[in-house]
């Protein structure tokens, strides 16, 4: 019998970047602008951290399981009912206001798209034909939506080093320097958190990856470390040319009900420099697509698994319909579907990346199972019940703040 070849990590990592640095990535300096750029490096490192840690707990579990598992099965292994019921609610409304948030998004891509062309295309048929276009794509199965991704994944380097280069021309030290006193805030906590999210790809790399630890290891690490990176260089320049106060400043950008745009606004009235917001405006545009394609992949991997729609290697169409009929129906219907999809994965996403992860690993090490595992994160009951606490408090902080 013919074995598959093994695929290099440079795809596995490209779909992590892909997913991880979405159309957030132009909110991020909205957001973290009032801590001041030192503090915002740290916060960025610290939920960096904590978020890659919660992914390595996440592929401990999987290991655990069969290939093909996703988290379904592996709540019902380690919780029980209740974590079934938990993972079913959490994961669904996460993974469903993503991909709406992404059709909603993508949508209006088309539209201006198309209006440039000279042609007039309502929001509902241009939300549907992003659907068709970038739906296929995912139905044709990940190594295909790999291939995609990596033409897309070099296409957005390559704008993002070139506008932060161009940006960086202008940057101003004095600007960089203001630290405005400002407290902590939950759209902060939720766009930090959410800019780091991509735990649910993990499943399906696991059996991209034939369950290739060290493989899939590097793949965690380096697909969001260079999205750490991208972070602090992207929040920097911007930090460096666009004030924090002021009518144009981050301050009332964040205030708007169009902070993407009126951030691209800002930078072309700062730099006088028009292909910068026609750079900002394509580099959204390629971020949106990479992340409705790896949310996805993700959500119909997750169903398959929950519902038992597996055929053979491949998904049951009834998959694709189930993953897409509910979040269109959501973008047809609710205008303001791109910033409220954004909003309730970002509180969602604290139980499902961290939580959840944490919770089964703890039942797989100690209480239901005490299964050997294939692999297990270093550290023991205190760096488990460590990263419980962690997220347990930033869950409370993101409702009460």
């Amino acid at each position: 019998m013919r074995t598959r070849k093994m695929p290099s990590i440079t795809g596995g990592i490209l779909l992590v970047i892909g997913n991880v640095i979405g159309a957030g990535i132009l909110a991020l300096p909205i957001a973290i602008a009032q801590l001041g750029l030192p503090a915002a490096i740290l916060i960025l490192v610290l939920f960096w951290l904590l978020m890659m840690a919660g992914a390595f707990y996440f592929l401990e579990a999987n290991l655990a399981l069969p290939s093909g598992s996703n988290l379904i099965s592996m709540s019902r292994r380690a919780l029980g009912k209740p974590g079934v019921a938990l993972a079913w609610i959490c994961n669904l409304l996460v993974m469903y206001s993503l991909i709406a948030a992404y059709m909603s998004g993508g949508g209006d891509l088309v539209k201006i798209n198309f209006h440039y062309l000279g042609l007039t295309l309502p929001s509902w048929s241009a939300s549907i034909l992003f659907l068709l276009v970038f739906g296929f794509i995912v139905t044709r199965g990940i190594h295909i939506t790999d291939q995609a991704n990596r033409v897309l994944m070099i296409s957005k380097a390559i704008i993002f080093f070139v506008t932060v280069l161009g940006i960086t021309a202008y940057f101003n030290s004095d600007i960089i320097s203001y630290v405005p006193q400002k407290s902590l805030s939950a759209s902060l906590l939720i766009i930090v958190i959410t800019s780091f999210g991509f735990a649910p790809l993990i499943p399906s790399l696991r059996s991209y990856y034939q369950s290739d630890v060290k493989k899939l290891k590097k793949i965690i690490f380096w697909g969001t470390f260079i999205p750490l990176v991208c972070y602090i260089l992207w929040v920097t320049v911007i930090f460096s040319v666009v004030p924090y106060a002021g009518s144009d400043g981050l301050e009332q950008i964040a205030q708007s009900g169009h902070p993407v745009s009126d951030l691209q606004s800002a930078l072309s009235q700062a730099l006088h420099i028009q292909w910068i917001t026609q750079a900002t405006n394509i580099f959204s545009s390629i971020c949106i697509i990479t992340s409705f394609l790896a949310n996805s992949i993700s959500l119909t991997d997750f169903l398959a698994d929950g519902l038992k729609l597996n055929q053979g290697h491949k998904k049951a169409w009834s998959v694709y319909l189930i993953a897409y009929l509910p979040a269109i129906s959501a973008v047809l219907f609710y205008q303001k579907a791109f910033l409220a999809g954004l909003s309730i994965a970002g509180t969602l996403a604290i139980i499902q990346l961290l939580i959840l992860p944490g919770l089964i690993v703890w039942g797989l090490r100690y209480t239901r199972s005490k299964m050997p595992l294939q692999y297990s994160v270093t550290g023991g009951k205190s760096s488990l019940a460590l990263l419980l606490s962690i997220s347990v408090v930033l869950f409370i902080l993101t409702i009460i703040l």
